[in-house]
């Protein structure tokens, strides 16, 4: 699966981060797959890994949180057009989902 977090922030630091192997940890510090340059993200502050067709995003203990879609979640599914805020970073999740049956995991 390839799928993109398009950042939606103006001012952002980079427009998209492309998401070709799973699982994917996001935050600012040198353990992570993606590094966020925000102060507001943890070291190591959330994961993404891929659950058949869809994507599933798992706070790591980060101190401000990970929502989607505006609500706050320990974990959660991820779909295309979900909105994932991450500190003061936003994305929208861009993938294609063939299927409507999914499980935790």
């Amino acid at each position: 699966m390839l799928a993109r977090l398009i950042n939606i922030d103006a001012k952002a630091f980079t427009s998209e981060i492309a998401l070709a192997e799973f699982p994917v940890r996001l935050g600012r510090g040198d353990e992570v797959d993606v590094l966020l340059e925000d102060k507001w993200v943890s070291r190591v502050h959330c994961e993404i890994k891929q659950q058949g067709d869809a994507l599933f995003v798992r706070d790591l203990g980060s101190r401000h949180g990970t929502f989607v879609n505006g609500k706050p979640v320990r974990e959660a599914w991820l779909f295309p057009g979900d909105e994932l805020n991450v500190g003061l970073t936003r994305f929208v999740a861009s993938y294609t989902a063939t299927s409507h049956s999914y499980q935790a995991g």
